[in-house]
């Protein structure tokens, strides 16, 4: 007698989520891992990132440090999202080790980025979604899949591996399938940034390689291009999308033989444009004597009352750039600059302010100053040109202003303003970018404000180069 057995289906391949080994406690620069096991060419394989209440730190998301090890023929992506700002839509930008991927933008509701690529086996891409919400304080609602025929399985087991970063709390939800059924499927918790440094251990912490990473405290400060003529000059190339947001933080300081210490820091995700509205390609800061102050600004003085520290003044270039949210111009006085910058202030810190030069109304005006740190004097500008370190007398005709200013008839300076995010403490508004538009297709429903899932990114950076 033939007896028949059913044998049930067995799925082709697992996945399993190695890290972070706490997924109810995820910080800003932790490593997410999925393992995969027993892939092989010819499987269908899927990747889902889902969530409906993450919380950006900053309006910016991002993926770095994306290891993809295996390739995908056919393959395609396709991110979702909705309620973000009409003029600014959506930005899905992947690079590689040496050039741009892919590059896609949608500036019209609903908001849906499709692409069809093949998938190759790349590391270490750096990943942005850009997008910003009608409202500051909405949550991102993101849904993103990545799907194809598997045409190199790579080694076996292999780890498929990204960082997380600017995420202020909510939930992301990963789920891997082979054609039709789920092999994986976890829900992260993000609690924003981790309150100790936690010991390097197995991707638990912030050692995943991220360009970014958790950088929303530190930035990236790469090395000049080449050694420059000027005394403590430097310049920085930038890292852009070609709308012109930087994808990356970056302080740009003078050298350590500058006649003073002074940096510019521009957050990552500024729409960083020049004077005739192109992405910037690269940001130099040089110290000024006074002379050299004096023959840029054509002799132009101060107020009366208002007296400029000898040797505390730098020009930023490119002349005349733009930035669509403020950046940070700081110096850091020597012990006799700031001396004397006390002695004209009246012995009041508060009275020692940055002013930038207006080369439209041919005068010196005040930017928004930040508290004094000791001997560090900082504030923050939205354009470039020759920025002093000034001591306010009580003798002066006018106060320097810490309030808005106007530069020329294009750029006006502005305090950020804040948000409060649940479960989070408050984050500036995020700026603006300025995509183009693409194809659309419907998918998922709705999707709220940014959409941002780095994971998008993730797949995605392993576009063919």
């Amino acid at each position: 007698m033939l007896i028949l057995v059913a044998i049930p289906s067995v799925s082709a391949f697992t996945a399993e989520l190695t890290s972070p080994s706490d997924i109810n406690n995820v910080y800003n620069g932790d490593t997410v891992t999925v393992r995969i096991t027993g892939l092989a060419a010819t499987n269908t394989f899927q990747l889902n990132m889902t969530s409906s209440n993450l919380y950006t730190n900053g309006g910016m998301f991002s993926i770095t440090s994306y290891a993809m090890p295996f390739s995908m023929t056919p393959a395609s992506t396709l991110l979702l999202a909705d309620n973000l700002d009409v003029a600014n839509g959506l930005t899905l930008h992947v690079q590689g080790s040496t050039a741009t991927v892919l590059d896609l933008s949608d500036m019209a509701a609903p908001y849906e980025i499709v692409a069809t690529n093949d998938v190759m086996k790349q590391t270490y891409q750096n990943i942005s979604i850009i997008g910003y919400p009608v409202t500051p304080t909405q949550a991102v609602t993101v849904d993103f899949s990545e799907r194809g025929t598997v045409a190199d399985a790579g080694i076996n087991p292999s780890d498929l591996t990204f960082t997380v970063n600017n995420i202020n709390s909510g939930l992301l939800t990963i789920k891997v399938k082979d054609g039709a059924s789920t092999v994986l499927d976890k829900t992260l918790t993000f609690r924003g940034t981790r309150p100790n440094p936690a010991p390097i251990n197995g991707g638990d912490s912030t050692s995943g390689g991220s360009v970014s990473g958790s950088k929303s405290a530190a930035v990236v400060a790469a090395a000049p291009v080449v050694a420059q003529a000027v005394p403590g000059m430097v310049t920085q190339p930038l890292l852009t999308t070609t709308t012109g947001q930087t994808l990356e933080p970056y302080n740009i300081a003078t050298t350590a033989v500058a006649p003073v210490a002074a940096s510019v820091s521009i957050p990552q995700g500024t729409k960083s444009l020049t004077s005739a509205s192109t992405p910037i390609s690269s940001v130099s800061v040089t110290p000024l004597t006074a002379t050299e102050v004096a023959a840029v600004t054509a002799g132009t003085a101060p107020a009366a009352g208002v007296f400029a520290i000898e040797g505390a003044a730098i020009e930023c270039s490119p002349a005349g750039a733009t930035f669509n949210q403020p950046v940070t111009v700081s110096f850091t006085l020597t012990e006799a600059q700031y001396a004397t910058a006390l002695a004209k202030a009246g012995g009041v810190p508060a009275n020692i302010v940055i002013q930038y030069f207006n080369p439209t109304t041919q005068a010196w005006q005040g930017i928004t100053m930040n508290a004094p740190s000791g001997r560090t004097i900082s504030g923050t500008t939205t354009h470039f040109t020759v920025f002093q370190v000034f001591g306010v007398g009580s003798g002066a005709v006018s106060p320097v202003s810490t309030s808005a200013q106007t530069y020329g008839s294009l750029i006006q300076e502005t305090t950020p303003a804040t948000a409060n995010v649940p479960g989070a403490q408050a984050t500036p508004v995020a700026p603006k970018a300025s995509p183009t538009t693409t194809p659309k297709s419907p998918f998922v429903p709705s999707i709220a404000v940014i959409a941002i899932v780095g994971l998008v990114g993730y797949f995605i950076v392993s576009r063919k180069q």
